[in-house]
């Protein structure tokens, strides 16, 4: 007995949260410094002694409280992808080709042979077609930035 099995799941791409870092190139400002002394001085005064663990793991956070407190964090960099031989060119091959892939997949569903033939040899044309206008967007720049630098 044979049996076909089609998962149609998607695999969710987990995003990375960008790392939050705290702002201590503020510490420059002489004011800044001032403050920042202070709370450091206040807070380790009122942190008791122990074993060396205890009083770095109290000293480590009393620093990192206080440069929070008195410097803030930043949010990190967002990450927008850009290459550098994208154009409306090949936006625009890349919107032909993600369409026939979808009717190309919409007609895997239907069943009928003679459909999902004609749509696969259409999306496999429009796929060699955006990988000339890709390759060909990408020598172009590259011999823009050949006569650029050279």
């Amino acid at each position: 007995m044979l049996s076909e099995f089609v998962s149609r799941d998607r695999v969710k791409v987990k995003r990375v949260a960008a790392v939050r870092r705290c702002k201590i190139w503020k510490l420059r400002n002489e004011e800044l410094q001032e403050t920042f002394r202070q709370e450091v001085a206040s807070m380790a005064a009122s942190k008791g002694e122990g074993s060396v663990d205890l009083v770095w793991g109290s000293l480590k956070d009393c620093l990192l409280e206080v440069a929070d407190e008195v410097c803030g964090r930043a949010k990190g960099s967002q990450i927008h992808r850009q290459t550098w031989w994208w154009n409306e060119e090949v936006a625009a091959a890349i919107r032909r080709k993600q369409t026939l892939f979808g009717n190309y997949s919409r007609s895997k569903i239907l069943g009928n042979k003679n459909v999902i033939e004609r749509a696969r040899q259409q999306y496999m044309v429009v796929k060699r077609e955006a990988k000339r206008v890709i390759h060909g967007a990408q020598a172009r720049e590259r011999k823009k930035f050949g006569d650029y630098a050279g």
